[in-house]
């Protein structure tokens, strides 16, 4: 080979290296200032047609949410979610098919009811643009001291890379298409961890709780880390007269409890003495009952016990979701509270 076709060799080489590298370039499409909600939740900017408002930052969320006096103000009309009526095929007798599962099948955590949605012709986060998004309608407690009108939630979320950074309240959204791998700019080591992005793009995982398996689902709109008090009493053998369970609030199924475990794993990252709150899961068993109420039973009905990873623990670290890798991306954040990083250890893999 002459020396000039080993010189156009190596360019070629260089070219397509040059090339690769550019495609690995994380591509943001938004960098948004966030501000502190109630409980230290994340509160960012939206527009929603013409109107600029605050959403809180749920990847707990099926859907976005907005509050009725935003859509009032754009003279957008409500909308009935449409629940499916029971087919028979005998006089008396429903038809059981999962196409009539009970719906709508939204709930705030409360366990009320969303049944009314609007379509927003146009919605802008940062430098993108969607059309005809729909929102489930609901009215936003004003007494929280802040103007927040709404909630951005997963059908939105899960089109981008999420990086959030609790402790300098900052989120960016990148764009999906990049190397796998190659996303953790901010600091020289990293933990990854496999996730499930479900239908709904709720981002799950499997931790262990003092070394019990347990499936959690990580939730930036909850304010604190939370599990079911039945499955607590049945995993744990705990109940509400054992020493290491101390009521909070309410009473019968109202009761919030609170406990302190011993740790709480996913792969690398250990997050040490977690304190839990215990509630009854007041959205699936609403969920439940309408299954039932509905005819169905057995795996139609299951909801499976979840943890509820909240910005208690979240807070603590600097996370990185690839919804498309399916995997989640984690460092100690720089600058979070002493007491809350001394008990997180995270950050294995080099860069």
């Amino acid at each position: 080979m002459t020396a000039r076709a080993l010189l156009l060799s190596a360019l070629a080489a260089l070219s397509i290296t040059s090339a690769a590298h550019a495609g690995c370039k994380l591509q943001n499409v938004a960098s948004l200032d966030a501000t502190a909600g109630p409980d230290g939740l994340l509160i960012v900017p939206v527009a929603v047609g013409d109107e600029h408002i605050d959403m809180l930052l749920d990847t707990g969320a099926e859907r976005g949410v907005i509050d009725i006096s935003v859509t009032q103000k754009m003279g957008l009309t409500p909308l009935k979610i449409y629940t499916p009526p029971p087919v028979y095929n005998v006089p008396g007798a429903p038809f059981l098919s999962m196409v009539q599962f009970s719906a709508p099948g939204f709930y705030l955590s409360d366990g009320s009811q969303l049944d009314h949605f609007v379509k927003i012709p146009d919605v802008a986060i940062g430098a993108s643009h969607f059309e005809a998004v729909k929102f489930l309608l609901a009215r936003f407690d004003e007494r929280t001291g802040h103007d927040m009108k709404g909630i951005l939630g997963a059908n939105l979320l899960r089109n981008f890379d999420v990086e959030i950074d609790p402790a300098a309240r900052k989120v960016n959204l990148f764009s999906p298409d990049h190397c796998e791998g190659k996303v953790v700019y901010w600091a020289p080591t990293y933990t990854d961890l496999p996730v499930d992005v479900d239908s709904h793009g709720q981002i799950e995982l499997t931790m262990l709780l003092d070394g019990h398996e347990v499936d959690a689902v990580l939730d930036t709109g909850a304010p604190r880390t939370t599990l079911d008090y039945g499955y607590v009493q049945r995993t744990f053998d705990l109940d509400s007269d054992s020493p290491a369970i101390e009521r909070i609030s309410g009473e019968g199924k109202n009761a919030v409890f609170r406990a302190r475990f011993k740790s709480l794993v996913a792969g690398d990252v250990t997050i040490k003495n977690p304190v839990i709150d215990l509630s009854v899961d007041l959205v699936a068993r609403r969920r439940m009952a309408e299954a039932l109420d509905s005819g169905h039973s057995g795996s139609a009905a299951m909801h499976h016990t979840k943890l509820v990873l909240g910005m208690d623990v979240l807070k603590a670290l600097h996370l990185y979701i690839a919804y498309g890798e399916e995997k989640l991306y984690i460092t100690p954040a720089a600058g979070s509270p002493p007491s809350a990083a001394a008990n997180i250890t995270a950050g294995t893999k080099n860069q």
